[in-house]
């Protein structure tokens, strides 16, 4: 099996990927809209900092409030995830 190269726009993004949320779970459980939720993954908004709070508490750190605010000090190397065959349990 070939190793695949996953890259993502936003560490947020990177987050619901790797917890199989969907955007929409994750608006409706910081009562966002979907829309927001969208923008900020793709990277054409970033989030105020009250939201960006409430995401890196959500995500128990793991998405962190300099992440969402300052979006362009992230490398794309910290963004870029290689899956190999023993990485997953989907052979």
């Amino acid at each position: 099996m070939k190793n695949n190269i996953r890259q993502f726009r936003t560490s947020l993004e990177r987050w619901l990927w790797f917890n199989r949320m969907s955007q929409v779970t994750l608006a409706r459980e910081l009562n966002l809209s979907r829309q927001q939720i969208n923008d900020w993954v793709s990277g054409r908004t970033t989030p105020g900092k009250r939201n960006a709070a409430r995401i890196a508490q959500f995500t128990g750190g793991q998405v962190s409030e300099l992440e969402l605010l300052y979006p362009e000090r992230i490398t794309p190397a910290q963004l870029t995830v290689t899956i190999t065959p023993d990485a997953c349990a989907c052979q």
